[in-house]
C-alpha cells in the first residue's frame, strides 16, 4: 500500500516536473533573498553604528536663535557627568552657482563631537578659508583652491532684518541689523582648503541636509570654518549645542533600549532647556515683544 502511494507520488511529480522545480526554486530564492536582506540590514546597521562611534556622533542637538552662554553649558552638564557637550556658532549663507542661488550651513570645525569621518586637504585655519562636504563638491564640481563668495546682504534675500545679540560678559541683549556691515562671518569670500566627509551625511543623498530657517528650504551644502572666521562684534554666544550621552554608548542606534533611554533623557533635557530659555525670555521680553523658541533635535534613527 505504501509502495503504491510512493509510486503515485513519483508519477505525479514526474508529470508536473516543471511546476515542481519552479516551486522548489521559488522557495530557495525567497529564502536567499530574505537571508541576503537580513544580512545586509544587519551589516549596514553595524556600519552606521561604527561611524557614529568613531565620529562621536551626537545624541541630541539644541539650536537657540539668541545663543547660549558658558553658564548655560555648565547647567546642562549638571544633568549627568557622562554628558559630553560641544557648543559652536553657525550661520546660513547664500551664494551664486552659475544661474542658481544656493545655500550652505556654515559652522565651526567640530572638535570632539560629530567629528569628520575623513578629509582631503587641510582644515581651514585663516578666517578666509573654508571646507566643503564631499557630496556637495562632487555634485557641483568644486575642488580645493576654488573660491566661494557669499552674498553681501542677507536681509535683502530673507525677511530677517534684525536679531538680538546676547552679550555674555555683560549679560545683555542688543539689537543688531543685518545690513551687510555686521555679518556673522568676517569675510564674504573664502578659499576652499579641504573636502570632508561628515557623519551629518551618513547616506549620500540630499535628504540628509537640514532645512534652513531663512527660507524653509533644504541647504545645498555643509561647510566648516575656523572659529576665528566669526565676527564676535556681530554675534556672541553659541547658537548650537551638541550632546553625546556616553551612558548610551553600549546601545546600537537601532536598539529599542536606545529609543527608550533617549525618550527619558529627552524629557529631562527638555525641562532643563525650558528653564534656561524661560530665564532668557524674561530678559528678552524687556527688549522685544516676541520671545524666541528653542529647537531640540534628537539623533535621527535611520531605517533601511
Amino acid at each position: 500500500m505504501k509502495k503504491t502511494h510512493l509510486i503515485e507520488l513519483l508519477n505525479n511529480i514526474k508529470s508536473t516536473i516543471v511546476s515542481f522545480i519552479s516551486v522548489i526554486l521559488f522557495v530557495c530564492l525567497s529564502v536567499a533573498i530574505y537571508t541576503g536582506v537580513s544580512w545586509m540590514t544587519t551589516n549596514i546597521s553595524l556600519s552606521i553604528d561604527r561611524v557614529m562611534k568613531d565620529s562621536n556622533y551626537r545624541d541630541s542637538e539644541i539650536i537657540f536663535t539668541y545663543g547660549f552662554s558658558d553658564d548655560d553649558l555648565k547647567e546642562i552638564k549638571e544633568i549627568d557627568d557622562n554628558l559630553e557637550i560641544e557648543a559652536y556658532k553657525s550661520t546660513y549663507e547664500f551664494f551664486d552657482y552659475q544661474s542658481s542661488k544656493l545655500q550652505a550651513l556654515v559652522y565651526e570645525t567640530p572638535k570632539s563631537v560629530d567629528t569628520l569621518i575623513s578629509m582631503d586637504g587641510k582644515l581651514p585655519i585663516k578666517d578666509n578659508e573654508i571646507g566643503i562636504d564631499s557630496y556637495f563638491a562632487e555634485n557641483y564640481n568644486y575642488k580645493i583652491g576654488d573660491v566661494i563668495k557669499f552674498n553681501e546682504n542677507i536681509s535683502s534675500l530673507t525677511n530677517i532684518n534684525s536679531l538680538l545679540d546676547y552679550d555674555i560678559e555683560n549679560g545683555d541683549f542688543n539689537s543688531i541689523e543685518l545690513d551687510g556691515k555686521e555679518q556673522f562671518l568676517k569675510n564674504r569670500e573664502f578659499v576652499v582648503t579641504c573636502i570632508f566627509k561628515t557623519p551629518r551625511l551618513l547616506i549620500s543623498s540630499e535628504g540628509n541636509y537640514v532645512y534652513s530657517p531663512l527660507n524653509n528650504q533644504i541647504v545645498n551644502a555643509y561647510m566648516i570654518v575656523n572659529s576665528n572666521a566669526f565676527n564676535n562684534n556681530a554675534y556672541t554666544g553659541y547658537t548650537n549645542i551638541l550632546i553625546r550621552n556616553h551612558n548610551y554608548d553600549v546601545y546600537s542606534t537601532y536598539d529599542d533600549e536606545y529609543d527608550d533611554s533617549m525618550d527619558a533623557f529627552s524629557d529631562v533635557l527638555n525641562n532643563k532647556i525650558k528653564n534656561i530659555v524661560n530665564n532668557k525670555n524674561q530678559e528678552i521680553k524687556n527688549k522685544k515683544d516676541e520671545a524666541p523658541v528653542p529647537v531640540l533635535h534628537l539623533r535621527i534613527r535611520l531605517i533601511f
